[in-house]
């Protein structure tokens, strides 16, 4: 199982879900891209993009790695060949989300995952 750490100024229970997508100026330039409503994540606590350091709640949650399509190594050589909104390539190929890197290992995810921890910051 993939650890994933998620920053939010929003206090949530039970599952974190693609719904504020859009709602805040960091998702808003995403939306732009593609209208398929998101999560994002780190798989680390060590670095963080600065717009989260004010951030008052760290969520985490796990999920089996393989539901992932992984942008970073790209196995099957898909990236490039998609004409089109790659999110929506790979949400209706069945992927739970994607792997990718800023510098930093980020995930995100198409649907909801259940929270384990909610720490306050």
């Amino acid at each position: 199982m993939l650890k994933l750490y998620h920053y939010s100024n929003k206090d949530i229970l039970g599952y974190l879900k693609p719904d504020f997508f859009g709602d805040n100026f960091y998702t808003g330039n995403s939306q732009r891209i593609s209208n398929v409503k998101r999560l994002f994540f780190y798989t680390s606590t060590d670095r963080r993009e600065s717009i989260f350091n004010s951030s008052k709640y760290l969520y985490t949650a796990s999920i089996n790695e393989s539901k992932l399509y992984d942008l970073t190594t790209d196995k099957l050589n898909l990236a490039g060949t998609i004409k089109g909104d790659i999110y929506t390539y790979f949400k209706n190929k069945g992927y739970a989300g994607l792997i990718g890197s800023i510098g930093i290992t980020v995930i995100c995810l198409f649907d909801k995952i259940k929270i384990e921890e909610k720490i306050i910051l």
